[in-house]
């Protein structure tokens, strides 16, 4: 059962800011986002990016940590709360910029940010890395495939089929946030104008985000 619970900050951060968060500051930082869709009944796929829930942490934006287990829903655009994994209710908090969460080290944030076609994502990010000159971020992007009929008397009902994927973007500076692929190509396309890039793409090829941190870190020290 999910449980779309104010009071559970309460529990999470203690009375004091639960009162700052909660009333005016609320309908103030909340994120009203039309375009995310109810999980259809019956499908296959996921609509999770990960499907287990996962320990992890609710900060608030004094960084004040309640450990918990996570999962997030990209179709809903909301992240699934257990405080304990055994636990049959899940929980979940408003989108709003104050919260945050961390799984496996990276951290789940609400924003909005436009990217280089123009296309503005708003919603939920994953901050992969965050140095002085360059972001990576997630953007957990669902599919929605809607249940289809049966045509004939001897087809079958299609149920919906959900599924998430995980896009790839360099925000670097105060630009538009631009795609890139994990491999080695879209890497050194982006950074072809940097000699020094160049030569530490050439001898350290990116092909897992490990790999794209490690080339972000790189370009943070000598930019």
């Amino acid at each position: 059962m999910k449980r779309f619970l104010l009071f559970s900050l309460i529990v999470v951060f203690g009375f004091n800011a639960y009162s700052q968060i909660n009333s005016q500051n609320v309908l103030n930082d909340r994120m009203t986002i039309s375009v995310y869709k109810k999980t259809p009944e019956g499908f296959t796929g996921t609509p999770f990016v990960d499907e287990e829930f996962k320990k992890g942490a609710i900060l608030d934006e004094e960084g004040r940590a309640q450990p918990a287990f996570l999962r997030y829903n990209a179709v809903e655009g909301i992240m699934e709360i257990k405080l304990n994994k055994l636990q049959e209710d899940i929980h979940v908090l408003p989108r709003i910029k104050k919260i945050t969460y961390t799984i496996d080290d990276y951290t789940y944030f609400i924003d909005s940010k436009r990217t280089e076609d123009g296309e503005l994502l708003e919603g939920y990010f994953v901050s992969y890395y965050e140095g002085d000159n360059v972001k990576l971020l997630g953007w957990p992007r669902p599919d929605v495939i809607q249940a289809q009929a049966a045509k004939t008397g001897y087809d079958k009902d299609k149920p919906a089929h959900l599924k998430v994927d995980m896009e790839y973007y360099l925000e670097i500076g105060d630009n538009r946030l631009q795609e890139v692929k994990l491999r080695p190509r879209d890497f050194r396309k982006t950074f072809d104008k940097d000699a020094a890039m160049k030569k530490f793409l050439s001898d350290n090829k990116v092909k897992d985000l490990d790999d794209a941190i490690e080339a972000l870190k790189f370009y943070d020290k000598q930019a």
